[in-house]
């Protein structure tokens, strides 16, 4: 979700402390599940100051103006060229600064089940999703609190999400796709992290297959010939199946899944409708001739 102003701060607290236990987001929204959930705050003030917060994975940016971030007694300064990142249970402080001319935020919280899902997909090696098999044991992440430099691939990123969001394409999974990427771009940038994901030994094909069978996934490597939805043919026209469906297709509810899919079968009808059918085409190609 996307909100326009900062949460009352006595009531986000009283949540946090309680774990969203009630379900519910600022102006009562139905949350899917438990945990803080996934927010962007992109937000106008002249001035904020919200002390001794314990978020999630956060990163902190602004579109105009200055703010400042509080972790572990060091403050950091928060330009319109930078994004600082807080780990999840960390407290933090966000101040804009009553004299700076004020700020336009957009700032991004990450869901506790969110995060950790996607994190996990992106750097646990294929051997050891077998491993594991159904269990949904999370392993926790931190990442250094500093700033990082927004370049154009990151800032491409943010444009996206308010470039959907002002057009009314928003919902809840094209946010959720458009916060893995960003998920994604960020792991890249860690560089031990990046180090693992880089020299993760190739899966063979047999390996490919047990994977899919056991998990639902298929994993490819950068510039291999075959994409995952290739493989997903190849393995579908093979008679392979899968004991079960990608974990992280948990992260969207059933009811979202029907919504999108409803959505996309209307609009491909809507396309369709003025369209000749399939006889009409041919005979007037044949009257033609």
């Amino acid at each position: 979700m996307i909100l326009h102003e900062f949460p009352d701060l006595t009531w986000l607290k009283s949540q946090i402390t309680h774990g969203f236990s009630n379900r519910l987001g600022w102006g009562n929204l139905p949350l899917d599940t438990e945990g803080f959930p996934s927010v962007i705050i992109h937000a106008k003030v002249r001035e904020c100051y919200r002390p001794d917060i314990k978020g999630p994975f956060s990163f902190f940016l602004n579109i105009r103006g200055n703010s400042l971030c509080s972790v572990d007694r060091q403050t950091t300064r928060i330009d319109e060229e930078n994004y600082f990142v807080s780990n999840r249970s960390q407290l933090y402080t966000l101040q804009v600064e009553e004299n700076s001319g004020g700020a336009e935020t957009f700032n991004i919280h990450f869901g506790e089940f969110f995060s950790e899902s996607v994190l996990n997909s992106l750097v646990t090696p294929a051997d050891r999703i077998l491993d594991l098999g159904t269990e949904k044991q999370l392993s926790p992440f931190s990442f250094f609190n500093q700033l990082h430099r927004r370049d154009a691939t990151f800032n491409t990123l943010i444009r996206a999400i308010l470039t959907s969001y002002k057009e009314k394409e928003h919902n809840k999974l094209r946010l959720e796709e458009q916060m893995t990427s960003l998920l994604s771009y960020h792991l890249q940038q860690h560089r031990n992290i990046a180090d693992i994901v880089n020299n993760l030994p190739p899966v063979r094909k047999a390996t490919r297959i047990e994977l899919y069978k056991r998990t639902g996934r298929v994993r490819v490597k950068p510039g291999e010939l075959f994409t995952d939805l290739s493989w997903f043919y190849v393995f579908e026209g093979m008679g392979i199946r899968p004991d079960r469906h990608d974990p992280l297709m948990d992260v969207v509810s059933m009811a979202q899944l029907r919504d999108i899919l409803s959505s996309l079968a209307q609009s491909t009808a809507n396309a369709a409708r003025p369209a000749p059918s399939h006889d009409s085409y041919f005979a007037a190609g044949a009257d033609a001739r």
